[in-house]
């Protein structure tokens, strides 16, 4: 997120590792980013999803916790993560535990013991023969662990794409997705190569960016020369923002019926 300003021999203070949900901005569990953590994987973003995992989230998982009356997970949640956290031990991780994975996938971190050229990493120009150029079908690998099955989608979009997955897809096939911009005579239209696999990512991943835009609309600043109130002011914008957000879900009409609202605040009048 932000750096602690000036904090001395602080590199990635105040970066934290969120989990929230995907409809609504509800963090579910949180991990500061520091060098003293249990090593369990040799990289630091496998070794921070586990970590999560094992510590905040399978605990939820279990009959026995409650939560508001009843189990927070019933059953094994699905989470996606981007390719800093991508790599062979999360995804053996999660067809052991049993849980959902999708994530991208770095060029350095494809599965082991398979040749690159059997997917996509090269990372090309985006000139007109990159962009019309398609493979008829995404490459789909596929491995089962246990009662779990670990995938792995390659295609070619404008450069090379690569997702890993684990428990999330029961097909992968190649398709296109209109996008349009503009009004009236400035509308444009066009298609983008879409996959079950991309499909799914873009479609769970956008809470964590609402989350971050929302905070830096709070604007909370003020100068001090103590290192320690940028994490304060971060924890406060934070909580206005998921504040807000369970304020939009109440006017819903979802919860209560009479709480319902035909035209919410914006975020700026909240």
């Amino acid at each position: 997120m932000f750096y602690v300003r000036n904090k001395p021999t602080i590199t990635k203070g105040m970066q934290t590792v969120i989990v929230s949900d995907v409809d609504w901005i509800r963090p579910r569990a949180h991990l500061h980013r520091h060098k003293l953590h249990p090593k369990l994987f040799n990289t630091q973003g496998p070794n921070e999803v586990r970590l999560l995992w094992d510590n905040q989230l399978l605990p939820l998982c279990r009959p026995d916790n409650i939560v508001l009356g009843r189990a927070l997970f019933q059953v094994k949640p699905h989470i996606t993560w981007d390719n800093f956290f991508s790599g062979d031990e999360i995804m053996e991780c999660a067809a052991s535990e049993g849980f959902g994975l999708t994530m991208t996938c770095r060029r350095d971190r494809f599965p082991k013991d398979v040749p690159k050229e059997h997917f996509h990493n090269k990372k090309v120009t985006v000139d007109k023969q990159t962009m019309s150029s398609r493979f008829e079908h995404p490459i789909f690998a596929t491995k089962k662990i246990g009662q779990s099955v670990m995938q792995f989608t390659s295609f070619q979009s404008t450069s090379s794409c690569n997702f890993a997955s684990v428990n999330a897809l029961n097909a992968c096939s190649l398709c296109a997705h209109t996008k349009e911009r503009g009004r009236g005579e400035k509308k444009r239209q066009w298609a983008i190569e879409m996959n079950e696999a991309r499909d799914l990512y873009l479609k769970t991943y956008g809470a964590i960016d609402r989350m971050d835009h929302l905070i830096q609309n709070c604007n909370m600043k003020y100068r001090t020369w103590k290192c320690w109130h940028s994490g304060m002011i971060h924890g406060k914008a934070l909580a206005v923002v998921v504040a807000y957000d369970f304020y939009l879900e109440a006017a819903t009409g979802h919860l209560f019926p009479e709480w319902k609202v035909e035209k919410p605040v914006s975020f700026y009048r909240f």
